[in-house]
């Protein structure tokens, strides 16, 4: 399902669901984040459904310290759900390393991007490739559960769902 959920999508869900059951695949878009407002207006419709998220939705171990350091910040030590704060922390020490690496020109800081590679990124590995995209590019599939083990090293987005895989692109694919 496309659309927004929050825009008629988590009413048409629950009627979807209430027509074909709960076991009936369901995959939605990331425009359904997040997953705790999925749950909440959604209600147990919301079960069992796939949810695409273009990104990586866990974090490296990096990562993971990262995050704590940036949600003691925050009111009430929690990052507010559908920031993307993760890929937004990730982007800017990738530039912030590229800047640093240049001679301050605009080309230099874009050439000095282009080289760079990041082995353990916030989000894992990254680069970028000649027309400035992120290489390989994932998508992760989660699947809502109620419940996020402790290991799977979510942010609150995804809380209440379990990754079930990483589907990398390579950049060939979309040239």
């Amino acid at each position: 399902m496309g659309g927004l959920g929050f825009n008629g999508g988590y009413t048409f869900l629950r009627a979807l669901r209430a027509q074909v059951g709960r076991e009936f695949p369901v995959i939605v878009t990331d425009a359904f984040f997040p997953v705790p407002q999925m749950m909440r207006d959604a209600g147990p419709a919301a079960l069992n459904t796939y949810v695409s998220f273009p990104g990586l939705g866990t974090l490296s171990p990096r990562g993971r310290r990262a995050w704590r350091a940036f949600e003691a910040t925050q009111p009430g030590g929690r990052v507010p759900d559908g920031t993307y704060a993760p890929q937004t922390m990730q982007a800017a020490e990738l530039m912030l390393a590229a800047i640093a690496r240049s001679d301050g020109t605009r080309d230099s800081v874009l050439r000095e991007l282009r080289r760079l590679r990041d082995p353990d990124g916030v989000l894992g590995p990254s680069r970028f490739d000649a027309n400035g995209d992120v290489t390989p590019e994932h998508v992760t599939v989660f699947r809502i559960t109620g419940r996020t083990p402790r290991s799977a090293n979510l942010v609150s987005d995804f809380r209440g769902s379990v990754p079930l895989r990483v589907v990398s692109i390579p950049s060939s694919l979309l040239d």
